[in-house]
């Protein structure tokens, strides 16, 4: 495996080092490569930020969130991404009430075993009434955002986070 750091560190600079294609020209790696190793994918990014919703961690939640518009700047996918993970939250809370297994509740929603275990540990830290409040905002958001009622999505979005 590669040492990024200790390649990057010996390699001399030039002004385009510090581009994406720059550093992956001068360090010899496959765009591929990179993606796969350095940059973390959109959906884990979009999981983490649910994770950080689910602790009511802001700081961890607005620094994922710049994260995630750095990459994919089209809010409307965004809260969609946030909405379809935090309905999963809902779902596994609902169907975890009714004493399904794990895997029954991973079968019935076609998502991971392991994305159930994780949705059972932060489900604890809402009431059914808090998830349906954050989906029902979520789809306000989105509704004002199509709809050019929302000039600016991305500050109702951040205002959303603070209200965690």
């Amino acid at each position: 495996m590669i040492n990024i750091k200790r390649v990057i560190c010996k390699t001399p600079m030039t002004v385009d080092y510090f581009t994406e294609d720059g550093l992956i020209k001068q360090i010899g790696l496959t765009k591929d490569y990179w993606d796969k190793v350095v940059i973390k994918e959109y959906d884990e990014d979009v999981f983490d930020l649910v994770n950080a919703i689910a602790q009511r961690n802001k700081a961890k939640c607005f620094d994922i969130y710049f994260r995630i518009f750095q990459k994919e700047k089209d809010i409307v996918n965004i809260i969609a991404s946030v909405a379809s993970q935090l309905r999963i939250l809902y779902n596994v809370k609902v169907l975890s009430q009714k004493r399904l297994s794990v895997d029954s509740i991973a079968k019935i929603l076609k998502v991971k075993s392991g994305a159930v275990s994780i949705a059972l540990n932060n489900c604890g830290n809402f009431s059914e009434k808090k998830l349906l409040y954050l989906l029902n905002e979520l789809a306000d958001i989105d509704y004002k955002t199509k709809s050019g009622q929302a000039p600016n999505s991305d500050i109702i979005f951040k205002t959303f986070l603070m209200s965690i």
